[in-house]
Formats: C-alpha cells, structure tokens, sequence
C-alpha cells in the first residue's frame, strides 16, 4: 500500500522520524493509526448516550464545579471519609426510592 502526503503532513512525519522516536515514516503511520483506533475505541464507550445524555451530563458536571465553587461542596478524606461519602449517598437513594414509590402509589 502506499499513501500519498500533502508537504505539510510529510515534512510533520519526517520530523517525528529525525526526532528518534521513529525509526522510519512507517513506524510514525502505524503510531498514528493505533491512537487512532485508541481515540476510536474510547469514543466508543459513550456512543450509546443519546446526544440529550451527553448534554445532560455535561450540565450535571458544570452545576457541580459551580457549586463547588461557591464552597458548596463536601471534602472526604481516607477510607473513613469514603464510608462516610457512600453511607451519606445509600441513604438518599433509600430516601428518593420511597418518595417515588410513595408517589406511584397514590398514582393507583
């Protein structure tokens, strides 16, 4: 197989290879075409997320580091710090499922 380059991209890749990272164009393709499918491959893992899911988390994790900012965040520290941090997280959980079962019921 052979690829042809524009001048930018093949003067890019000799570089690389008189760097001594590489020790020939070849060796500088298949590295980019490995991070590539890398790069492919991680993007991957979040294309089951609709658009919608994605904007959401992405507006979920700006009201975060807002909240933090405005010191509204709670620091953990150690392994205590972690129990404490998931006891505080089941029991809220435990709190909105009987909300919610509480509402679907009056719903029958």
């Amino acid at each position: 197989m052979h690829v042809n380059l524009t001048p930018k991209l093949d003067e890019y890749v000799l570089t690389k290879v008189k760097s001594g990272r590489y020790n020939n164009a070849s060796e500088v393709v298949r590295d980019a075409l490995r991070r590539m499918q890398d790069e492919e491959s991680r993007q991957g893992a979040t294309s089951n997320l609709s658009l919608r899911e994605i904007d959401d988390i992405r507006s979920n994790v700006r009201q975060g580091i807002a909240e933090i900012e405005r010191g509204e965040g709670q620091e953990y520290e150690g392994e205590e710090g972690l129990r404490q941090f998931f006891h505080e997280l089941r029991s809220e959980a435990h709190r909105e499922l009987k909300a919610e079962r509480r509402r679907k019921a009056k719903r029958k």
